[in-house]
């Protein structure tokens, strides 16, 4: 048996969460924008811009290599 941790996830201070009429034009957005890319032969990724550094820990090896991965500001 390995020893896991479990991560419960929680807004990150100081990013808003839109309600559904405003996300809902920032989806449209970004659909016509992914719509652009794609038709010049560029694919789709989503990665999370921004994460908390106990989702990191949590992740890959333990965390041993984070300060390799991890830009923070002190």
């Amino acid at each position: 048996m390995t020893d896991r941790k479990i991560y419960k996830p929680r807004p990150i201070s100081g990013f808003p969460e839109w309600l559904p009429e405003v996300r809902r034009v920032e989806q449209q957005w970004m659909d016509h924008i992914r719509r652009v890319f794609e038709s010049y032969g560029y694919c789709s990724i989503e990665t999370p811009a921004v994460e908390e550094l106990s989702v990191i820990n949590v992740k890959g090896d333990g965390g041993q290599d984070v300060d390799k991965e991890v830009y923070a500001a002190a």
